[in-house]
């Protein structure tokens, strides 16, 4: 079973870290309806659960954290999310006292390879009600490489080199080729890359004439659900 958190005791969004009285000017640089909630009903949590990296029959399971952040105590109460795929326990009347924390587990069970999107209601008691929201990404496969590389100026049949990095930004392990017409050469031509690693390739060219050289160059990335091409020039 795989679990998270999903909250942390840093500051609210847009906030310096401190809460006063929802009475007291403090405007952040972007208004969020986290913040608004915090100072209004005095009541702070995150605005949306995330899974990433999930596989159809398996359990995982994420946190909500309920934090009283006012100066009275708060009755909250959830209503559960409408799908069958996100679980909850059955909802009782939570009382937080001012300074206190509550935390609310959401277990996810998926049984089909696609998106899932829910939410689960939160009810002040003399507030009113806000939504978290409930997501699970499909993960995505995406190379990040640099739009162009130049090689400056050189000498006919003078060999001119140079190094680039490109990161696995995506979700999955990827296998990759270059593809690139000579007079340029890349090594390694091909490899793979573990999500979040760093790919390096170095590049050799050695001008035949006099005047400018200027080709495309393709990245190609794969894994078991389909190929996907990242493109740049060299």
């Amino acid at each position: 079973m795989g679990r998270g958190a999903a909250v942390s005791d840093g500051p609210l969004p847009g906030h310096s870290g401190r809460i006063s009285t929802m009475y007291e000017t403090i405007e952040p640089q972007v208004m969020t309806a986290r913040y608004e909630r915090a100072h209004v009903w005095g009541i702070d949590c995150v605005e949306r659960l995330t899974w990433r990296g999930w596989e159809p029959g398996g359990s995982y399971v994420r946190t909500v954290t309920l934090k009283n952040v006012g100066k009275k105590a708060l009755k909250v109460k959830y209503r559960l999310p409408q799908t069958k795929y996100f679980e909850m326990e059955f909802p009782e009347t939570m009382k937080i006292q001012p300074g206190l924390s509550t935390t609310v587990d959401v277990t996810f069970r998926p049984i089909r390879f696609e998106q899932y999107d829910d939410f689960i209601e939160f009810k002040v008691a003399g507030a009113g009600a806000f939504q978290v929201k409930v997501s699970a990404l499909l993960p995505f496969i995406s190379l990040k490489m640099p739009p162009a590389g130049d090689f400056g100026y050189g000498a006919v049949n003078e060999l001119m080199q140079k190094d680039f990095t490109f990161v696995n930004d995506g979700d999955v392990a990827v296998s990759y080729k270059w593809a690139v017409d000579l007079p340029f050469v890349f090594t390694p031509g091909e490899g793979s890359l573990e999500p979040g690693e760093t790919g390096h390739v170095h590049a050799e060219f050695t001008p035949r004439r006099c005047h400018r050289q200027r080709r495309q160059r393709h990245l190609r990335s794969h894994r078991p659900v389909g190929p996907r091409a990242a493109h740049g020039v060299v």
